[in-house]
């Protein structure tokens, strides 16, 4: 059973702080003040919300989407900073996140928004067509492109004639 009621009241009240907005499908909204073209909408079966703490906690069932981006796992945390914007997010269990031919498979999976890095731990792997990559820690910062792979990074390629799905790039268009 989805906390839709806990929902609409963390939202209601999140609206007020023009960070929080109620989905009419049961689910919390998350977008920047004054931005109405592109908001986050996450789904579970259990929400904690700590505004003394500043974090929330998504539990079981948990499915964010964001454009044309989707996110699955366990559970989800998001850390709020002083002005109430998202700090830090992290993903734990069974981690799937998926954009347009990408997926993205680990442990965990941490984002941090301020210098938009993304570490995926625990059993990573990037895929895109049958090229994969995997390593002990995947981290990937969004603003630069940049991606290091440490310890024992694996590669895998297959030629575009062996169904190989083309381009390489893991995380690009």
């Amino acid at each position: 059973m989805r906390c839709s009621w806990l929902i609409f009241a963390v939202a209601a009240f999140c609206v007020a702080c023009g960070a929080v907005a109620a989905d009419p499908q049961g689910g919390m909204v998350l977008a920047k003040a004054g931005d109405t073209n592109r908001s986050t909408v996450i789904t579970s079966e259990k929400l904690t919300f700590d505004y003394q703490k500043k974090y929330a906690v998504f539990e079981k069932d948990v499915r964010v989407v964001d454009g044309d981006m989707s996110l699955t796992a366990d559970k989800l945390a998001i850390w709020f900073d002083d002005q109430d914007e998202i700090n830090l997010i992290k993903a734990e269990g069974n981690v799937h996140i998926t954009q347009q031919d990408k997926t993205a498979n680990a442990g965990e999976a941490v984002y941090e928004v301020p210098t938009g890095k993304i570490v995926l731990t625990v059993n990573p792997r990037l895929q895109r067509g049958r090229h994969y990559l995997e390593g002990d820690k995947i981290s990937y910062w969004r603003d630069k492109d940049l991606l290091v792979v440490e310890p024992q990074p694996r590669l895998v390629i297959y030629p575009d004639d062996e169904g190989g799905g083309g381009e390489m790039n893991l995380f690009g268009d």
